[in-house]
């Protein structure tokens, strides 16, 4: 009787662990780190042409930052951040890409609404976000992180925030620092729907406020973004 028992017993739970494994949602791959390999991911541009960050190791330094929705607010000040710091990346040989779950059509809008100068990719299925673990469990959409991969197709920064203007003045020191150069400023607040404009620096607006009369050691005002998601 006992061994009848068992005999039953076991490729019944044999059955219920394979059923259990096949049925379990599989693990999504971790965040690389600094230093790692940058997973070779491939998608689809805002035109349907296909992107592969394989054919750009080597010749290009890849600033491929992931965000949540095109045309919310945060996703969009981020967008405008990049596109007017565009002439001093190609000058750098960066080339910026964006990745959502949105469509290339939505893709489309945002790039003609914003003037955007860059591609974005179109990561419906989430595949590339999950290769790089910034997919948000459970949803469709990713958490907002950039990477920047050097020509030798390493990892060579991460920035993992919410606050987009935070995305866009570390990347700037990550790239001038591996590049080996000076970096051109903190990026000014994006003029939304609007041609890139230059940033004013720190010292020309502590000219004009001595023109103005006020004291040279008054504190400049900040401006604190809130850290939304979208």
């Amino acid at each position: 009787m006992k061994n009848l028992s068992f005999s039953f017993l076991l490729p019944l739970a044999l059955g219920m662990g394979l059923l259990a494994a096949v049925c379990s949602p599989a693990q999504p791959a971790p965040m690389p780190k600094v230093g790692d390999k940058a997973p070779l991911v491939t998608g689809k541009d805002q035109d349907g042409k296909t992107w592969k960050l394989e054919k750009r190791i080597g010749k290009k330094i890849v600033l491929l930052y992931f965000y949540p929705k095109d045309d919310t607010p945060g996703c969009t000040k981020e967008a405008c951040g990049f596109r007017d710091r565009m002439e001093t990346f190609k000058q750098q040989g960066v080339e910026v890409v964006g990745v959502s779950f949105d469509s290339p059509e939505s893709h489309q809008q945002f790039i003609a609404k914003h003037r955007l100068n860059f591609t974005l990719l179109s990561d419906t299925d989430g595949k590339i976000a999950e290769a790089y673990g910034v997919r948000v469990p459970g949803r469709n959409f990713a958490r907002r992180v950039s990477f920047l991969i050097g020509l030798d197709g390493k990892i060579a920064h991460i920035t993992d925030s919410p606050q987009a203007e935070t995305h866009v003045n570390e990347m700037t020191e990550a790239v001038a620092r591996l590049k080996g150069t000076k970096p051109t400023g903190r990026a000014a607040s994006p003029r939304l729907g609007h041609k890139p404009s230059r940033a004013t620096s720190r010292h020309a607006r502590a000219a004009r406020r001595a023109r103005l009369g006020f004291k040279t050691s008054d504190p400049f005002p900040t401006v604190q973004l809130s850290a939304k998601t979208f």
